[in-house]
């Protein structure tokens, strides 16, 4: 699966398939930030922490 990814200011947010296991993983400039079993979940996660943040 090739990550979903968006731009907000600075920061590139990412969806991708989680390193072990099951699930996904969603980063914020590099690091992780939300998990999640399915992409909605972690999207949803991104979008609240991008929210918060700025």
């Amino acid at each position: 699966m090739t990550p979903i990814q968006f731009w907000r200011g600075r920061d590139l947010y990412q969806i991708a398939p989680a390193y072990e296991g099951n699930g996904f993983i969603g980063l914020r400039s590099g690091r992780v930030v939300a998990t999640a079993p399915d992409t909605a979940g972690v999207m949803r996660a991104l979008i609240l922490t991008s929210v918060w943040r700025h």
